[in-house]
């Protein structure tokens, strides 16, 4: 994550460290609400929904693979 640098809708990575065969990183807190509460499993979403969230999340992940970053853990 250090190599992300900064970016707006990014945390700030403040720390990591290992602890036995655990990685861990501390981020700077964001304050909002999870992407689960926006796409909930349970019901399906409109088609002017999905396109407004991927509006905002595919310009964030096309910066982070601008880095040389996979992600590998997106999800609801």
């Amino acid at each position: 994550m250090e190599k992300l640098g900064t970016h707006d809708q990014i945390p700030q990575l403040l720390a990591y460290f290992e602890e036995g065969e655990e990685f861990y990183l501390v981020e700077e807190l964001i304050i909002g609400h999870p992407l689960s509460e926006e796409m909930p499993l349970v019901i399906s979403l409109p088609e002017a929904n999905v396109i407004a969230i991927l509006r905002d999340v595919l310009p964030v992940l096309g910066f982070v693979h601008s880095q040389g970053v996979i992600h590998r853990d997106i999800k609801p």
